[in-house]
């Protein structure tokens, strides 16, 4: 077993792209060295989003959590595709963004 690793954000943390972009080398390094310990991986990306907005009043601040998903891949890849990654986190978030504004409204 490989085990996981976590990167944790902050409020100030509010474009995922940069986010990942913060942390390219240690994820790449993560990935490297998992790969070159192991015959084969395993391994999937996970984020957990925070959403605010201002309701009908100012003071009333809306907050939902969504948790978006990238599917488990192997190591039989040449390199970590992080720009890709974060393609796929931003188009699951707008229609995310897409389908619970209108729902909200």
């Amino acid at each position: 077993m490989i085990g996981d690793r976590t990167w944790r954000g902050t409020a100030d943390d509010i474009d995922v792209s940069n986010f990942i972009q913060q942390h390219h080398n240690d994820i790449s390094i993560t990935f490297e060295t998992s790969r070159n310990k192991n015959e084969a991986i395993k391994y999937y990306f996970e984020i957990e989003v925070s959403f605010y907005r201002t309701g009908p009043e100012e003071y009333d601040i809306q907050h939902t959590t969504a948790r978006f998903y990238i599917p488990p891949m192997t190591s039989d890849v040449d390199e970590l595709n992080l720009p890709d990654i974060v393609k796929q986190f931003m188009e699951k978030i707008d229609g995310f963004r897409t389908a619970v504004g209108s729902y909200l409204r």
